[in-house]
């Protein structure tokens, strides 16, 4: 069986709120939004693992809508998603078609309530543009 990043994020997620705060087996992830998930986000260690898994989700859903040929291939973009370990930070995405696309879905939030980020965070965004436009990549998607 393929590893599914979503599965195992969801089940950790769900047992850690089990076993320390309700002792209730339910399914408490798919109640919460990515704004759930902000607030208690120094709680668990993988809730930006989360928040920047349902951002990519998002951004893919975007894509999709807006360029017509990202549907066609679609279901592989997202099974690629799903194969990326939690502790990876970040994840990257490359679609082909009309144009192509390489991005990268990273959710820094600002230091000083949300207005400037810090040095380590402009570090970190200057070294991942450069990776981008040097061409280095997480995923090896090719659909043709």
């Amino acid at each position: 069986m393929n590893y599914n990043k979503e599965a195992e994020l969801k089940n950790r997620f769900n047992q850690f709120i089990m076993s320390k705060v309700t002792g209730e087996n339910k399914d408490y992830y798919s109640k919460l939004t990515i704004e759930d998930f902000v607030d208690i986000k120094n709680t668990l260690s993988d809730i930006n693992n989360i928040i920047t898994y349902k951002t990519t989700i998002s951004f893919m859903d975007w894509l999709r809508d807006h360029f017509s040929y990202v549907n066609e291939n679609y279901e592989i973009y997202l099974e690629d998603l799903l194969k990326v370990k939690p502790s990876v930070n970040g994840y990257d995405i490359m679609v082909t078609g009309k144009v192509n696309i390489v991005a990268e879905i990273k959710c820094n939030k600002p230091i000083n309530n949300g207005f400037k980020f810090g040095s380590a965070q402009k570090n970190g965004i200057i070294k991942d543009i450069q990776g981008l436009l040097e061409g280095k990549t997480k995923v090896n998607f090719n659909p043709i």
